[in-house]
């Protein structure tokens, strides 16, 4: 239960089996093929909150069963499409940063007193930096089947 879950999560060291992939999973990563079925055997996450920035981070994937098939619609790869929605993706992305920085430096300018909470952002920043610099990521038994 998400009780637990939580505990545990504070606790360190979280462990949770037999989880469902979501067909968006393979969906969005734009390939010709459909999620049939997918289980995660078992994914553990340590974090060492004492610690966190002098020792790693560790997630484990292990037994990874994915079943895909053919998509059911008869799509041919268009070179020139994927092209376009790369760049229509690179260009919303750079999009959403630029406004988001605008924002930023508004909200810079129209209040004075945002200096503490710039050094809280800072240090939020610099942990999270470290954070994904010490994350070690562990993969085992990873089993994809393809049925038409």
């Amino acid at each position: 239960n998400s009780e637990s879950l939580n505990i545990a999560l504070w606790g360190g060291k979280v462990a949770l089996h037999n989880l469902q992939v979501k067909s968006e999973a393979i969906e969005s990563l734009d390939v010709p093929f459909s999620l049939a079925s997918g289980v995660l055997g078992k994914l553990e996450v340590i974090i060492p909150w004492k610690n966190l920035f002098s020792e790693s981070t560790v997630i484990r994937l292990s037994d990874l069963f994915i079943l895909l098939r053919p998509r059911e619609t008869e799509m041919k790869w268009n070179q020139q499409k994927h092209e376009q929605d790369v760049q229509k993706k690179k260009q919303n992305k750079l999009s959403s940063l630029e406004a988001l920085k605008l924002e930023q430096r508004k909200k810079a300018l129209a209040d004075p007193e945002e200096e503490p909470k710039q050094e809280r952002d800072k240090l939020s920043t610099r942990l999270v930096t470290r954070i994904l610099e010490n994350l070690q990521i562990y993969i085992d038994n990873v089993h994809v089947r393809l049925e038409d």
